[in-house]
Protein backbone atom coordinates (compact mmCIF):
# COMPACT_ATOMS: atom_id res chain seq x y z
CA UNK A 1 0.00 0.00 0.00
CA UNK A 2 1.04 3.55 -0.58
CA UNK A 3 -0.47 6.96 0.01
CA UNK A 4 -1.22 9.17 -2.96
CA UNK A 5 -2.02 12.87 -2.63
CA UNK A 6 -4.30 13.89 -5.47
CA UNK A 7 -4.01 17.27 -7.17
CA UNK A 8 -6.03 19.15 -9.80
CA UNK A 9 -4.42 17.24 -12.68
CA UNK A 10 -5.52 13.81 -11.38
CA UNK A 11 -8.68 14.76 -9.52
CA UNK A 12 -10.86 12.59 -11.80
CA UNK A 13 -9.30 9.42 -10.41
CA UNK A 14 -10.02 10.58 -6.86
CA UNK A 15 -13.61 11.60 -7.63
CA UNK A 16 -14.25 8.35 -9.53
CA UNK A 17 -13.46 6.43 -6.35
CA UNK A 18 -15.58 8.77 -4.21
CA UNK A 19 -18.56 8.45 -6.57
CA UNK A 20 -18.27 4.66 -6.72
CA UNK A 21 -17.92 4.18 -2.95
CA UNK A 22 -21.14 3.26 -1.07
CA UNK A 23 -20.55 6.15 1.37
CA UNK A 24 -19.27 8.58 -1.27
CA UNK A 25 -20.75 12.07 -1.12
CA UNK A 26 -20.11 15.66 -2.17
CA UNK A 27 -18.27 16.38 1.10
CA UNK A 28 -15.53 13.95 0.08
CA UNK A 29 -15.19 15.21 -3.51
CA UNK A 30 -12.17 17.10 -4.80
CA UNK A 31 -14.42 20.02 -5.76
CA UNK A 32 -15.59 20.31 -2.14
CA UNK A 33 -11.96 20.73 -1.12
CA UNK A 34 -11.47 23.46 -3.74
CA UNK A 35 -14.59 25.24 -2.46
CA UNK A 36 -13.57 24.93 1.20
CA UNK A 37 -10.05 26.21 0.48
CA UNK A 38 -11.53 29.53 -0.64
CA UNK A 39 -13.14 30.17 2.75
CA UNK A 40 -11.11 32.45 5.06
CA UNK A 41 -9.34 30.51 7.80
CA UNK A 42 -9.02 27.37 5.74
CA UNK A 43 -7.00 27.72 2.57
CA UNK A 44 -5.63 24.20 2.31
CA UNK A 45 -6.93 20.68 1.74
CA UNK A 46 -5.58 17.24 0.95
CA UNK A 47 -7.24 14.58 -1.17
CA UNK A 48 -5.63 11.38 0.09
CA UNK A 49 -5.93 7.96 -1.48
CA UNK A 50 -4.63 4.59 -0.34
CA UNK A 51 -3.37 2.76 -3.39
CA UNK A 52 -3.00 -1.01 -3.68
CA UNK A 53 -0.21 -2.80 -5.58
CA UNK A 54 -2.24 -2.58 -8.81
CA UNK A 55 -2.51 1.21 -8.50
CA UNK A 56 -6.20 1.14 -7.58
CA UNK A 57 -7.66 3.43 -4.91
CA UNK A 58 -8.84 1.37 -1.92
CA UNK A 59 -9.68 4.17 0.54
CA UNK A 60 -9.78 7.96 0.55
CA UNK A 61 -10.04 10.97 2.81
CA UNK A 62 -10.57 14.62 1.98
CA UNK A 63 -8.98 16.63 4.79
CA UNK A 64 -9.63 20.34 5.21
CA UNK A 65 -7.28 22.44 7.30
CA UNK A 66 -8.94 24.83 9.77
CA UNK A 67 -6.60 27.54 11.05
CA UNK A 68 -6.20 28.25 14.78
CA UNK A 69 -4.13 30.86 16.63
CA UNK A 70 -0.43 30.36 17.44
CA UNK A 71 0.37 28.44 14.26
CA UNK A 72 -1.95 25.55 15.12
CA UNK A 73 -4.84 24.06 13.19
CA UNK A 74 -7.35 21.25 13.22
CA UNK A 75 -8.24 18.90 10.37
CA UNK A 76 -11.75 18.04 9.25
CA UNK A 77 -12.80 15.01 7.24
CA UNK A 78 -16.48 15.73 6.54
CA UNK A 79 -18.59 12.61 5.95
CA UNK A 80 -15.51 10.49 5.78
CA UNK A 81 -13.07 8.93 5.45
CA UNK A 82 -14.22 6.43 2.86
CA UNK A 83 -12.72 3.25 4.25
CA UNK A 84 -13.79 -0.01 5.83
CA UNK A 85 -12.92 0.57 9.47
CA UNK A 86 -10.90 -2.04 11.34
CA UNK A 87 -8.96 -3.20 8.28
CA UNK A 88 -5.25 -2.96 7.40
CA UNK A 89 -6.16 -0.33 4.78
CA UNK A 90 -7.87 1.77 7.47
CA UNK A 91 -4.90 1.37 9.83
CA UNK A 92 -2.55 2.53 7.08
CA UNK A 93 -4.76 5.55 6.30
CA UNK A 94 -4.98 6.55 9.99
CA UNK A 95 -1.19 6.43 10.29
CA UNK A 96 -0.76 8.68 7.26
CA UNK A 97 -3.39 11.11 8.57
CA UNK A 98 -1.60 11.17 11.92
CA UNK A 99 1.70 11.97 10.19
CA UNK A 100 0.07 14.81 8.25
CA UNK A 101 -1.55 16.14 11.42
CA UNK A 102 1.80 16.26 13.21
CA UNK A 103 3.46 17.99 10.27
CA UNK A 104 0.70 20.62 10.14
CA UNK A 105 0.62 21.05 13.95
CA UNK A 106 -3.00 19.94 14.15
CA UNK A 107 -4.45 19.71 17.65
CA UNK A 108 -7.22 17.30 16.59
CA UNK A 109 -8.95 15.57 13.71
CA UNK A 110 -12.72 15.75 13.37
CA UNK A 111 -14.49 13.03 11.40
CA UNK A 112 -18.16 12.31 10.95
CA UNK A 113 -18.42 9.20 8.79
CA UNK A 114 -21.76 8.09 7.43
Amino acid sequence: MELKIFHAENREEFDRFVLSHPWGNIHQSFEWGVFQAKIPGRGMFWALGVMDKKGEVRASALLIKQELPFGRCWLYCARGPLVSFGTPVADFLWEKIKELGKKEKAVFLRIDPL
